[in-house]
């Protein structure tokens, strides 16, 4: 079947398209720009080998036009949990939300779907995350001070260095500062092993920074955000947010009026798992927004 017709006609807009097969949906995703990102998969642009052996036996597509990609993720999220389509298997697995246990033996952590810390989005980057520190244990933290060695291969603990750890990661885990503290041990021994061109060495250590940022962002920011209200502005449309949920939206509103109207809901009359607030959390970050935080609803009730 020849498509071109049809997507020619798509509008190039935000929304959600879902892809066919014998009348099943197999695939849906999401863009800024449906009729161009759904031209690209006819035009072989996309050339992952899945995407590839799903092409040949499509028979149809279809939109969703949304008014903001905002809305385009959230739909193509519960779209994709509603209807689980055979192509977006590993999106279904690794978008779900984990949490890191603490176990008290010699893994010292677990991520599970149900724990004491997070929640985290993506299963495998945590996972890494987790593989990858255990390449210092044992640690002790004392006095303000972290004391490990790297291994290359994860050491077995003896129950006096379990718990020294423990105690460490716990820390790391529930206090930025402590996190802030062993970023700038690996740091320095970053550059130490780059002096000393042991450069898998210095690799490790720059990988396990990129790790501690992304867990400052995910965990530490995260938790800042979730205690404050926002109003995110994507072109002519305002959404009120509290508590990572989205209460209200809006059109053709002063940003002073909208919160006016906003400032009684509930965040508890609203359902929203844990996935959407993260979705909600990395849209602020976006530069096509413009958002409104704490301080200017301060400023506007001092007013």
């Amino acid at each position: 079947m020849d498509f071109r017709d049809k997507v020619s006609g798509f509008p190039n807009a935000p929304g959600i398209y879902r892809f066919l097969s014998r009348g099943r949906i197999v695939y849906i995703g999401k863009s800024k720009r449906l009729r161009s990102r759904v031209s690209s998969y006819f035009h072989g642009r996309d050339g992952r080998s899945k995407i590839l052996v799903m092409m040949q036996n499509i028979d149809d597509v279809e939109i969703i036009e949304c008014d903001t990609h905002l809305e385009a993720r959230m739909l193509e999220y519960r779209q994709i949990q509603e209807y689980k389509p055979i192509y977006n298997s590993q999106y279904i697995s690794d978008r779900k939300a984990h949490y890191f246990d603490i176990t008290g033996d010699q893994r010292i952590l677990e991520l599970k779907t149900k724990g004491e810390i997070g929640p985290f989005l993506g299963h495998r980057i945590w996972r890494d995350f987790a593989e990858d520190l255990s390449r210092i244990f044992p640690i002790n933290y004392e006095n303000g001070t972290f004391d490990f060695e790297y291994h290359v291969l994860p050491k077995r603990m003896d129950a006096a260095e379990i718990e020294a750890t423990t105690e460490a990661i716990r820390g790391i885990l529930t206090s930025r500062l402590m996190g802030e503290m062993l970023k700038s041990v690996c740091h320095k021994l970053m550059m130490e092993a780059s002096f000393e061109l042991r450069f898998e060495r210095a690799s490790y250590f720059k990988g396990l920074i990129r790790y501690l940022d992304l867990l400052e962002r995910n965990l530490f920011d995260k938790q800042d955000f979730l205690k404050n209200r926002y109003v995110l502005k994507d072109g002519e449309y305002l959404f009120y947010i509290a508590n990572g949920k989205v209460l209200a939206k809006g059109k053709d509103v002063e940003v002073q009026d909208f919160i006016k109207r906003c400032r009684d809901l509930k965040e508890d009359d609203v359902e929203f798992s844990d996935e959407l607030v993260q979705i909600v959390y990395s849209e602020l970050s976006s530069p096509d927004v413009e958002l409104f935080d704490s301080k200017f609803f301060d400023g506007l009730a001092s007013g």
